[in-house]
């Protein structure tokens, strides 16, 4: 199988996000605030799903190792919520408008965060021990994760909002070099 140079650039990227996924969970950092649903929901959107399923699984999977983490039923559910946003990115792709991207992008990490919130803390409930089985101490649960979520929501869309943010700027700065490079256009003094 030959690799075309976009095919090239585009596993060098997976690879360096990969390494800034598994740094952000291993350097010290406030719980739950990592960068793994922004790029997610990146890498669906500039390339596909599969990309991102790819860099979410091998994050994780690279990351728990260097942790020491045990996979148990609560990590399958970290692995599906943090999958999620995979799924998601695509529904950016076909929005055309500057504006409405950039609300989709808030609302889809919004859900990113939600849904992952809802299915790690059933997990926690259901499978650790900590919690009776009944739906107060579901209920409580959810409660006492709480701060966990709002963590989630704030590095979720931070991360997002960064990353989106970053590229955006990168095709107006190059676009920019490219028009005063050909003299379409002058440069500012």
């Amino acid at each position: 199988m030959k690799l075309t140079t976009e095919k090239t650039e585009t596993w060098i990227w997976l690879g360096l996000f990969v390494m800034i996924g598994v740094m952000s969970r291993w350097i010290e950092h406030i719980p739950n605030v990592t960068p793994i649903v922004g790029i997610a929901l990146f890498m669906a959107y500039l390339w596909n799903w599969s990309y991102s399923v790819v860099f979410t699984v091998s994050t994780l999977l690279l990351s728990n190792w260097i942790l020491g983490h045990d996979f148990d039923y609560v990590q399958v559910s970290v692995y599906l919520g943090l999958l999620f946003p995979s799924f998601l990115g695509k529904y950016v792709k076909k929005i055309n408008s500057f504006y409405k991207k950039y609300i989709s992008v808030i609302g889809l990490s919004i859900v990113s965060s939600v849904f992952f919130y809802l299915i790690t803390n059933f997990a926690v409930w259901l499978w650790s021990g900590m919690y009776e089985h009944t739906i107060d101490g579901l209920l409580f649960c959810y409660e006492m994760a709480i701060p966990f979520f709002r963590n989630t929501l704030l590095g979720d869309l931070f991360s997002s909002l960064v990353i989106f943010g970053m590229y955006d700027l990168s095709k107006i700065f190059i676009k920019n070099h490219y028009l005063i490079k050909t003299k379409q256009i002058k440069p500012v003094n």
